[in-house]
C-alpha cells in the first residue's frame, strides 16, 4: 500500500509507486503463467492499475526532463 502522501518527499513518492506498479506487474504475470487462478475481473484490475501508475510515472519523468532542461515544457529555448 502506499504512503501516506503528507508524509513523504517526492522522490520517495516515486519510489513508491515505481514499486507498486512492479508489483502489480508481478502478480498479472504470475496470474497469466500458472493459470490456473486466472481471473479476467483481477486481471483487468491489475491492468488498470499498473496503465495509471505507468501514466503518473511518466508524468513525473517528464516533469523531471523538462526541469533538467530549463523549460517548464521540457522544449529547448531560443
Amino acid at each position: 500500500m502506499l504512503t501516506s502522501i503528507y508524509k513523504t518527499s517526492a522522490t520517495h513518492l516515486y519510489q513508491e509507486l515505481v514499486g507498486e506498479r512492479q508489483d502489480n506487474v508481478e502478480a498479472l504475470t504470475k496470474m497469466i503463467i500458472e493459470g490456473e487462478h486466472f481471473n479476467d475481473d483481477e486481471a483487468l484490475t491489475y491492468s488498470v492499475r499498473i496503465r495509471l501508475l505507468t501514466e503518473y510515472i511518466d508524468e513525473i519523468e517528464a516533469v523531471e526532463k523538462a526541469a533538467d532542461a530549463g523549460t517548464s515544457d521540457g522544449l529547448k529555448g531560443d
